[in-house]
């Protein structure tokens, strides 16, 4: 799941646009979620190359740093780049002591994060890690290291394992099959291409002690 494709326009409508970078030596994904009307702006985590996220932030208002999950491959400009622009930290608490700054705003399951005219709503999708967060608006998830195409994100326990199809079964799969799903590392998917794999994976016997990096078409 590790790419590179610099910075990239995945989506643009007349409420929001959404740009990718891909940054590090993890192929980590950031976000830069601006409103389409007013330019105020999210930053959806902080893998490094502080240079070219600021880049990426030039032209609109950023307001927040969302955190989606506390692993060291997506906080490697964290510090950096909240001293610079002085704005909060947002994170799920469960995440919160794995980070290199002080957590400004926790988010629990269903909190709402208003910038310009829009608004992400906060699920709360343990498994990856304890306090993972994906953030969802009309159209479109912000899925971290939660869900890739083809696959959950990587789980270091068969109780992780079991955790993360839970939070894909409850948080994911009830949201309408047009959404857009951009993920921590690599391309992005759509839910309907992803909902039958998972459907799929979840119907059959799985095996004992499954963990790790698993994929839905796995016999």
């Amino acid at each position: 799941r590790v790419m590179s494709g610099g910075i990239q326009t995945v989506l643009r409508n007349d409420r929001v646009c959404v740009v990718r970078l891909d940054l590090g030596p993890y192929g980590t994904n950031a976000y830069v979620v601006s409103c389409a009307v007013t330019r105020a702006s999210v930053l959806i985590d902080a893998p490094g190359e502080i240079d070219v996220l600021l880049s990426a932030l030039k032209g609109t208002f950023p307001q927040l740093i969302l955190m989606t999950h506390s692993h060291f491959d997506h906080v490697g400009a964290l510090a950096q780049l909240r001293a610079h622009l002085e704005i909060p930290v947002a994170a799920h608490p469960m995440d919160a002591a794995g980070l290199p700054v002080p957590v400004d705003r926790f988010l629990e399951d269903g909190d709402r994060i208003g910038f310009g005219m829009v608004e992400f709503v906060a699920l709360h999708t343990p498994g990856h890690t304890p306090g993972s967060l994906c953030f969802f608006m009309e159209g479109l998830l912000i899925s971290g290291d939660t869900l890739f195409p083809g696959g959950p994100g990587r789980t270091g326990t068969p109780q992780d394992f079991q955790e993360i199809q839970e939070s894909i079964r409850r948080k994911i799969l009830v949201l309408p099959d047009d959404v857009r799903i951009f993920p921590g590392h690599g391309e992005g998917t759509i839910l309907s291409r992803e909902r039958p794999l998972i459907e799929s994976f979840t119907s059959r016997r799985q095996a004992p002690g499954l963990c790790g990096d698993v994929l839905w078409e796995n016999p």
